[in-house]
């Protein structure tokens, strides 16, 4: 059996007299610290990710010792698909496993010496849980009680602005490298690593309404390296772009939709290999060939100075839109985008 260990300086020294042993009768341990003594630990900090790995089945069953036991029991009950008990007697040690499926016990290392821990952590391992009809009742009433307090505490507390950033960024992954794999082709490294910047260029820089993509003063986005379409067709259906046809007539529909992403590669799909204009609402320029998309990023610069020059008037600017765009080194060694960018830094 796969047995995991955990105790604070309160019952350091018991937690090291039953590694010994438990290992000479043959069980794997995992020891969860602590793994000095030191008086100023904090028991949660081992009872926690032994709790953990117990609900997960990376370990079989646990053992939590602290000074009285206590800490240990209320501490690791926390943690949904835990059944700690304090155990001091050994009746308690086998009927916490058979009725009621303890998975951790929990001991007191200044209030039980090493022989009556032994017997407690022996008898612990050797019972069985009770498949009983009784027992499951009781049980299934109790998982309904830990289901509805972890519900209400999970809707009580909503994601903070870190949280939705970091799931956005792994949706935006996860998205491309299904895509990729789904079409058996494509480039999945680009948006992998690519994702926390697009996310907040889009989020948090640009000046872009997903509800009208062809608002004249938009920032444009371009991602120069086509190859990595993924990341822009993420981008689009996370923000929920909708779409307008050729004739930028608004259609009353998503620019990429879900199957879109699941045909991407495909004939007909609104998620092609690389970003194609006026096929995709959304897609400000077609980019394929390097360097292309950091050169037409230039003219689209020069059309809005033209256009402010033009129409801006002091203290009513129309036209202040900018542009955005994501490169790669393969950009850089063309020829094309190294003197785009000569001729912007010139005018």
């Amino acid at each position: 059996m796969r047995i995991g260990i955990a105790t604070d300086h309160g019952g350091f020294g018991l937690k090291e007299d039953l590694m010994a042993k438990l290992k000479t009768v043959g069980h794997q341990v995992v020891d969860f610290g602590a793994y000095n003594l030191n008086a100023r630990d904090d028991y949660p900090d081992f009872l926690i990710p032994l709790a953990e790995a117990v609900a997960s089945g990376e370990v079989d069953r646990g053992v939590a010792v602290c000074g009285s036991g206590v800490g240990a029991s209320v501490c690791a009950s926390k943690v949904p698909g835990i059944r700690a008990g304090l155990i001091h007697d050994h009746f308690s040690a086998r009927q916490g496993v058979e009725d009621d499926h303890m998975n951790i016990l929990c001991m007191g290392g200044r209030t039980v010496g090493p022989a009556v821990a032994w017997d407690l952590v022996q008898t612990f391992l050797a019972a069985e849980y009770s498949q009983a009809d009784r027992h499951l009742r009781r049980l299934g009433k109790v998982a309904s009680l830990e289901r509805q307090r972890f519900k209400t505490q999970s809707e009580e507390r909503p994601m903070s602005d870190q949280q939705t950033a970091q799931l956005s960024i792994n949706t935006i992954r996860t998205l491309s490298i299904d895509a990729v794999q789904q079409a058996k082709s494509g480039h999945p490294g680009t948006p992998m690593a690519l994702a926390p910047l697009v996310y907040t260029i889009w989020n948090r820089v640009m000046n872009f309404d997903p509800q009208d993509p062809i608002w004249p003063n938009r920032d444009r986005f371009v991602l120069s390296n086509g190859h990595a379409s993924m990341l822009l067709w993420s981008i689009l259906h996370l923000t929920q772009v909708q779409a307008v046809n050729a004739e930028y007539e608004r259609l009353g529909q998503p620019s990429v939709t879900l199957d879109d992403i699941r045909r991407f590669r495909q004939l007909d799909s609104k998620a092609p290999g690389h970003p194609e204009y006026h096929w995709v609402s959304g897609v400000e320029t077609t980019t394929g060939p390097l360097g292309q998309g950091v050169a037409t990023s230039v003219g689209m610069a020069l059309a809005q100075k033209w256009l402010a020059n033009n129409y801006n008037r002091p203290g009513f600017d129309i036209f202040d839109y900018k542009i955005y765009a994501v490169c790669g080194d393969g950009c850089m060694m063309e020829g094309v985008g190294s003197e785009a960018a000569s001729l912007a830094a010139h005018l």
